[in-house]
């Protein structure tokens, strides 16, 4: 099979996992905003800000340097394996330590137990690591994708079960621990590697040394981009707080399911193309300018629909996080971008620049959160917005740096989709004044097809490259699937 070919077929694999599990995952929030309280949410959001920390600790970016191995041995596999489980083992002791001090930070007695229950993800988790690695090292997204899938809705049938039997909080604390574990437990059963009784310290100094780098910058930014719920969750009210997790949560929702469906494969895919600088930047910038076609208009969509998509799916309780989500939109246009292009700098093995990039950019972020501060939590928001482009503009240099493809090509490039994106946007604005109906459903599903449409016939009528770009890949992907089945 061509390179292109497993793109494409990653591709289908990976984005179809993401959006039945996403799908999963929606119906078990949508269910779970009904029968639980915002302050439920917010509970679990402080918590989860210091599960992906120290996740990240215990993989230690060393996921990372496996996945851009050309071939990968029990050495390198094993040696990962023990060092990840060993200091998943030790923090979870140290979080159980230290779960009265969190709880007391927060005046929240409760988190005590809720941590320190929560907080065996750090044990469980860390078990297939190295499973999932080789899978994607190895483009095999469609076992990823049975593994996903069941792990999901294990959890989210924990999730619901409980909480309408009255668990509140402790729904959301299980369906998480059942979730991990059946992911953990079905990545041991589809894989034919083992962990053998191997530690090698030259292998684990090569992996670190790179690993490292990548640690860092990843926990510098998943702190940062957590901070926001550190600041609310402390100088704000908990039922804040879980307005805020949720508009974000659904700002996410098209990032996760496309951005990162094109990011997840991204990494290996380049990674076999890296000699070749010509068709690196080729594939990069046809990549790059697919994301941002599907994603914005997407993102604005729910913008201008906020109200009748929160009023719908989360009821009447949860329409105080409108102007929140409203304003995320606008920060989550760009962000699909940033990690995408940052994959270049990872496959060309430019870790220190890559955490270089990651100081810089985090200096910038803590100046606008100390000003944005003292206009409040909406102050906070805007301030993220302005991070946001920052934050792009600075990634978008570096990584475009790196394969002679400047900042300046690429703003050029993304320029038409997102002019097309903002009209839409307006045009959608003001004609949902004139969509006759009360029924948010339907105002919805109206709005919808009146966007596809004019994003569609403006792509058509201006000749956008993206638009012409991904229809060839449609047609070749389906030419392809018929040659196979006949």
């Amino acid at each position: 099979m061509s390179q292109t070919k497993k793109f494409i077929s990653g591709f289908a694999w990976v984005y179809s996992s993401q959006i039945l599990t996403q799908l999963i995952s929606f119906s078990t929030t949508l269910a779970l905003a009904r029968l639980l309280m915002p302050e439920d949410f917010g509970l679990i959001a402080l918590i989860a800000v210091y599960i992906q920390i120290v996740s990240l600790l215990i993989s230690g970016g060393l996921g990372f340097s496996l996945i851009r191995m050309k071939e990968l041995t029990d050495e390198d596999c094993s040696t990962v394996f023990w060092f990840n489980f060993i200091t998943g083992f030790f923090l979870y002791a140290l979080f159980y330590f230290l779960a009265p001090f969190l709880a007391a930070f927060y005046n929240q007695p409760i988190l005590t137990e809720i941590v320190r229950t929560l907080t065996l993800l750090f044990i469980i988790g860390p078990l297939s690591i190295v499973q999932r690695a080789r899978f994607t090292h190895q483009l095999d997204f469609k076992t990823q994708m049975k593994v996903s899938m069941p792990s999901a809705l294990v959890g989210s049938i924990i999730g619901i079960v409980m909480a309408y039997n009255g668990y509140g909080v402790w729904s959301l604390v299980f369906s998480s621990l059942f979730k991990i574990s059946t992911d953990t437990i079905l990545y041991w059963v589809f894989s034919n590697w083992k962990p053998q009784l191997i530690f090698k310290k030259d292998r684990f100094k090569f992996h670190f040394l790179f690993g490292i780098n990548m640690l860092m910058s990843n926990l510098i930014d998943t702190i940062y981009l957590n901070i926001y719920t550190l600041i609310i969750g402390k100088h704000f009210s908990i039922k804040q707080l879980g307005y805020y997790n949720q508009a974000e949560s659904l700002k996410q929702m098209p990032i996760n399911n496309i951005g990162f469906a094109l990011n997840k494969i991204a990494l290996p895919f380049f990674t076999k193309q890296q000699e070749n600088l010509e068709l690196l930047r080729k594939n990069y910038k046809q990549m790059m300018n697919m994301v941002f076609f599907i994603i914005t208009p997407v993102i604005l969509f729910m913008m201008v629909f906020a109200e009748s998509i929160i009023r719908l799916f989360f009821s009447e309780k949860w329409l105080p996080a409108v102007p929140y989500f409203q304003i995320l939109c606008l920060a989550g246009i760009f962000q699909s971008l940033q990690s995408f292009n940052l994959n270049l700098l990872i496959i060309k093995g430019m870790g220190k620049i890559y955490f270089r990039i990651e100081i810089l950019k985090k200096t910038i972020m803590t100046l606008v959160i100390f000003i944005s501060f003292f206009y409040g939590i909406y102050g906070l928001l805007w301030g993220h917005v302005v991070y946001s482009i920052i934050s792009f503009l600075i990634n978008s240099y570096f990584a475009g740096k790196s394969i002679d493809f400047g900042l300046k090509r690429q703003l050029i490039d993304l320029f038409p989709t997102f002019f097309i994106s903002i009209i839409t946007a307006f045009l959608l604005y003001f004609l949902n004044f004139y969509f006759n109906t009360s029924y948010d459903i339907w105002r919805i599903i109206l709005g919808l097809i009146v966007s596809i449409f004019i994003y569609i016939l403006l792509a058509f009528s201006t000749k956008n490259d993206s638009f012409n770009e991904l229809i060839k890949i449609i047609l070749s992907y389906k030419k392809s699937k018929k040659k196979t089945s006949n």
